[in-house]
């Protein structure tokens, strides 16, 4: 059941929020739990009831071993949770994988063992891996077995997240859960039809444009007689659209996500915070999906000594937290290659703010009016340029992240390069006028526009919106005054927004709700990118 699906929209949500409505008026908040528990094992089990199952086993266990680390801490219970957990995740996930890799290194033929991939295992799994931690360290108590159900399977963010601690979801239960709130049920529905605008409006029609390009690309590796891989043009917009794909896809769905929770009184973490305006690599992922790098650092990069060894030390575990955190994603070595490129990008952001900062300390301040005139222009054009050049870092990389296979991806790059040649559609030769004969004559080609994988002007238009989009429109938090990491808090607002609660806020989320569902009554709904995750 997708979060933009009709049935999941007109019958599923306002079903679930009329039972959780009566039964906090007139049953209370254990009433509400176990019904809101109930509803979100079947939106599990719709999917594939047995997994259902496994998902059931996986919280038992993990309920079961924060007990005895409540009680008597042990770092060999904790392994062993932590172990348990990445057993699971392995079997599952990377089965496959390893016993493929394994074959072809020695050139047995083993039989994959081919599991059907549990949906949300990636997060659910971090996210009882961190509530083990937690509880190991003191910093948390386990809340009884409903409550920790509630905290594993509440359905927003369920399927692909936010990662959410149980520090940071638990406590809301007996505030958010014991009374419903005309503001937070009506900020709730705005925020979700953001994120359904972003899925459905811009993501998917991006998605149209840039899947074509990539299934060209992986097309034209399969021998001599093979089609040719995208052109120049083609390359350059495909990836595009696949980068501000990416972004609108999976920050809708977080949108849709904060959005459900506040319906039901719950405040969930924000994903994204504007990562493309970032001006370095390291800013970037402070800014992608915040609660996983957040994850990664704490449970991962920290354990392995972080920051605070020497460098060959800081080094390898940056690169071993990268690497395995694009393995995260995929199981397929064009992940772990993604993860490297991203790991080796840090490093190198990392060593270049140390010069700079040598530098800086090295120099004596000059107190001169020109001097200090030429630092005020050269700030905003070191930003541009540094948000400029971090794009494009994120931009190429992404390539390994959507390629089915490195051959793909390098015919993608290749591309980019223009080794594929330049191809235009043929109704530009009209557009172009003289220009038209002189590129002809410098090797650019013309064909009917049904051949090529991108350059219609629709696709140019929409990707460009996109662009003016990603790079200058508030972000949700500030759109409704939404900021922050809710710690537990229940509270809906926490700074002033841009938009207030009036008529004409309600009557632009009922339109756009209105044309979201008029579009999906035509297209069937794309499933999220990181629901394969």
């Amino acid at each position: 059941m997708l979060f933009h699906a009709l049935g999941f929209m007109l019958l599923f949500l306002p079903v679930v929020l009329a039972g959780h409505a009566w039964m906090a008026r007139w049953r209370g908040v254990s009433a509400s739990l176990a019904w809101l528990i109930g509803a979100s094992l079947f939106f599990y089990g719709w999917w594939y009831p047995p997994h259902l199952l496994l998902l059931l086993f996986s919280v038992s266990v993990n309920f079961l071993l924060g007990e005895r680390l409540a009680r008597k801490p042990s770092q060999v219970v904790l392994w062993f949770g932590i172990g348990f957990n990445l057993v699971l995740i392995g079997l599952f996930k990377y089965a496959d994988f390893a016993v493929l890799t394994l074959d072809a290194l020695a050139g047995s033929a083993v039989v994959p063992p081919s599991l059907l991939l549990p949906l949300a295992i990636s997060f659910f799994t971090f996210q009882q891996i961190a509530f083990l931690v937690d509880v190991h360290a003191g910093r948390i108590r386990p809340c009884g077995p409903m409550r920790y159900l509630f905290f594993v399977s509440f359905f927003p963010q369920l399927v692909a997240g936010p990662i959410v601690h149980h520090r940071q979801l638990v406590p809301q239960i007996d505030p958010g859960l014991g009374t419903v709130r005309a503001r937070a049920l009506a900020l709730g529905l705005a925020v979700f039809v953001v994120g359904l605008v972003k899925k459905v409006m811009i993501a998917d029609p991006l998605g149209a444009f840039a899947d074509p390009m990539f299934a060209q690309a992986l097309e034209a590796n399969g021998g001599s007689g093979a089609p040719i891989g995208p052109g120049l043009i083609e390359a350059w917009g495909g990836t595009t659209a696949f980068t501000f794909q990416l972004y609108f896809d999976f920050s809708g769905y977080s949108d849709m996500a904060v959005g459900l929770a506040m319906m039901f009184g719950i405040r969930l973490p924000f994903n994204f915070d504007a990562p493309y305006r970032a001006s370095g690599i390291v800013d970037f992922w402070r800014r992608w999906h915040m609660t996983l790098s957040a994850f990664l650092r704490d449970h991962l990069y920290v354990p392995l000594g972080g920051s605070r060894q020497a460098w060959p030390g800081w080094a390898a575990a940056l690169m071993t937290t990268m690497v395995l955190g694009g393995l995260w994603h995929g199981a397929a070595w064009t992940f772990v290659a993604w993860g490297a490129l991203h790991g080796l990008l840090l490093l190198i952001a990392h060593g270049w703010r140390h010069l700079v900062h040598r530098r800086r300390s090295s120099l004596r301040p000059v107190a001169g009016s020109g001097e200090a005139r030429a630092r005020r222009w050269s700030r905003p054009i070191a930003h541009v340029a540094g948000v400029a050049l971090t794009f494009a870092c994120v931009h190429l990389a992404w390539v390994l992240f959507r390629a089915e296979s490195f051959a793909a991806a390098l015919s993608v790059y290749g591309g980019m390069l223009g080794l594929n040649g330049v191809r235009l559609p043929e109704y530009y030769l009209d557009m172009l006028g003289s220009w038209g004969p002189i590129l002809q004559a410098r090797g650019v080609s013309f064909a009917p526009l049904r051949d090529f994988a991108f350059g219609g002007m629709e696709q140019i238009a929409i990707t460009a919106l996109a662009a003016l989009l990603v790079f200058f429109a508030p972000t949700t938090q500030r759109l409704f005054g939404l900021a922050g990491d809710p710690c537990g808090s229940s509270s809906t607002t926490s700074a002033p927004g841009i938009v207030r609660p009036n008529f004409s806020w309600g009557l632009t989320t009922g339109v756009a709700l209105a044309v979201v569902i008029s579009t999906l009554l035509s297209d069937p709904p794309d499933v999220f990118i990181y629901f394969q995750f």
